[in-house]
């Protein structure tokens, strides 16, 4: 039986909740955020409070979601241009991701790789990416 996309956030709503009470630490912002946002959609759509919770209650047995360890791949994308008073700061592009709040094609900060405990890629220095942007735009 195919799953709505409604019925897909809420098991993906058990998963969020079960890693969370694994970890021993409340729902990380986005991660509430994401549960909010799935139970707001399925209100929307006519689900009952008891359909809702039943759904998320599934998702947190799926241990194969569940036990599954985050992963997530992120290279460097661009500078988001130094601004007057701000440093020019590092934009990252996720290419593979299992992360409910990272995902795939989305560009993040490297803050926000942090905060989830992912490494944060190699970076060039923001004068060395700026002269080869240059030269690029020169040779053609």
């Amino acid at each position: 039986m195919k799953l709505s996309t409604v019925e897909h956030a809420l098991l993906r709503n058990g998963v969020i909740l079960e890693r969370a009470k694994r970890r021993g630490e409340s729902l990380s912002k986005i991660e509430r955020i994401i549960v909010l946002a799935g139970r707001k959609l399925a209100r929307e759509q006519g689900f009952a409070a008891k359909s809702i919770n039943a759904l998320e209650m599934e998702g947190e047995r799926d241990w194969d979601q569940v036990l599954q360890p985050l992963i997530v791949k992120a290279v460097f994308a661009y500078f988001d241009g130094p601004y007057e008073g701000f440093e020019p700061r590092p934009d990252y592009e996720v290419l593979e991701s299992n992360h409910p709040g990272l995902p795939v094609g989305s560009h993040v900060c490297a803050d926000q790789l942090v905060e989830v405990d992912i490494k944060v890629p190699k970076t060039p220095k923001y004068e060395a990416w700026a002269k080869r942007l240059r030269e690029q735009k020169e040779n053609k």
